[in-house]
């Protein structure tokens, strides 16, 4: 299939699960109401920080080493699953210690008993980072696609028959773990299946648990530190303002986190031509994919600019009208974030400089930090939402400007849409249609 054909397949899978997941916000904010969503959310945040903290780049390592076929995938697989039993229970077990000691300063407002199911899910979190990347480094997106649709439907379901009637943040909660542990085993039994069939044809050498740790822990720090940024402001709203407020901004936030969807599909396809392309074809082709992301994102953008308020209040009611703000503040964020999303492919794949994103991305959440701390006690959740854009228009100007200079490329090069590249798409889509 084409990179094209490749992207309407994962685009198509992240529309169904956009629509599907969508639905399951406005179910579990119509429910539960701006505190309970707010209690709920800062426990799948904790799953999802944790899971990345565990991770010490294997996912990044799993991503790299398929999509370059540097290594069997039995061996990247075996590697990885070693990996993430040994350094999830260790992660557990301190974050366990630490819940114990400090869990009321550090997580004001949740239970106990929520703090430690979430580091029960961390091995599990963990794997489904990993499986990820091992299937999009080896261009397996239509397997991605399905597990994603297949398991948002599941705890669609599920919301819409317990969460809705019972209009219990537990009972979410618990729909959260187990949707979770049945994707691990799903995903673990597709990977033993592809890996059988394709085991006996693999000619690559095998990979060694030093190669997959040491490449991912180059590349690590960025993957923290890009969490820190993008998550921390949920803890310190938690902290400074209370669950209410970590309702309504985690409503904006997911909104805004959820236009980026075709750039993540798009960031499925490229990566491996990223990664096997000489230079100069990467950076043509990765220049051409700017092009024309950039031609679509900033009219949509602007669109959902102008039908915001009736968005969230329609989907979500008034009790979340003040995510409106917030959610207008972030689409902006959004359509400037679409150019690192992409250009981390290229510098990853490419250029092999997964140091250089941990130094971005570690620069990003030290400037977020410290606007979170200045705005979020006075502002809330504008406050919360000015950091983040402000973090991201800074990173994108920084990240673009490196881009420009290692690649050899220049502005217009990357920004200014040409008449063969809509020739190019259109002539593309009409062989996928006839196809």
């Amino acid at each position: 299939m084409t990179s094209f054909a490749l992207w309407l397949v994962s685009l198509g899978g992240r529309v169904t699960v956009l629509i599907l997941s969508t639905t399951s916000v406005i179910v579990l904010a119509r429910a539960l109401g701006p505190a309970g969503r707010g209690e709920y959310f800062l426990f799948v945040t904790l799953v999802v920080v944790l899971g990345a903290v565990a991770d010490l780049g294997i996912s990044q390592s799993a991503l790299v080493f398929t999509g370059r076929g540097e290594a069997s995938l039995l061996s990247i697989h075996t590697i990885a699953v070693r990996l993430i039993l040994v350094i999830g229970v260790a992660v557990g077990a301190f974050a366990g210690f630490v819940v114990g000691l400090a869990g009321d300063v550090l997580l004001p407002g949740m239970p106990r008993e929520w703090s430690l199911a979430a580091l029960g899910l961390v091995p599990a979190s963990m794997y489904a980072n990993v499986w990820t990347g091992l299937m999009i480094g080896a261009r397996r997106v239509v397997e991605v696609s399905a597990v994603s649709l297949i398991m948002t439907a599941l705890a669609l379901a599920a919301n819409i028959i317990f969460v809705a009637t019972t209009r219990d943040p537990a009972v979410a909660i618990a729909i959260f773990a187990v949707v979770l542990a049945v994707q691990t085993a799903t995903m673990f039994a597709i990977a033993a299946r592809m890996i059988g069939r394709t085991h006996h044809l693999q000619t690559r050498p095998q990979a060694t648990m030093g190669a997959v740790v040491m490449f991912g822990a180059r590349g690590y720090p960025g993957t923290v530190s890009s969490l820190i940024w993008s998550r921390a402001a949920v803890f310190v709203l938690n902290a400074t303002h209370g669950p209410t407020a970590v309702g309504i901004f985690s409503v904006a936030q997911q909104l805004a986190e959820k236009t980026l969807l075709p750039i993540q599909a798009m960031q499925d396809v490229i990566f491996s031509r990223m990664a096997r392309l000489p230079q100069v074809e990467a950076t043509a082709t990765l220049n051409r994919f700017l092009r024309v992301t950039l031609a679509a994102t900033v009219p949509a953008i602007a669109v959902l600019l102008l039908v915001s308020p009736l968005l969230v209040t329609v989907l979500f009611s008034e009790a979340f009208r003040g995510s409106v703000g917030p959610f207008r503040l972030l689409l902006i964020g959004s359509a400037v974030q679409t150019v690192p999303m992409l250009l981390a492919s290229y510098f990853l794949g490419q250029l092999r400089r997964p140091l250089l994103l941990s130094f971005l991305a570690w620069l990003n959440a030290a400037i977020n930090l410290v606007l979170l701390v200045a705005l979020v006690p006075v502002g809330a959740e504008i406050g919360a939402a000015a950091a983040i854009v402000a973090t991201q228009i800074i990173g994108t100007f920084i990240v673009f400007a490196l881009y420009l200079r290692m690649a050899h490329t220049n502005l217009l090069s990357a920004v200014a849409l040409r008449s063969d590249d809509l020739a190019l798409v259109r002539q593309q889509a009409l062989r996928l249609i006839r196809r």
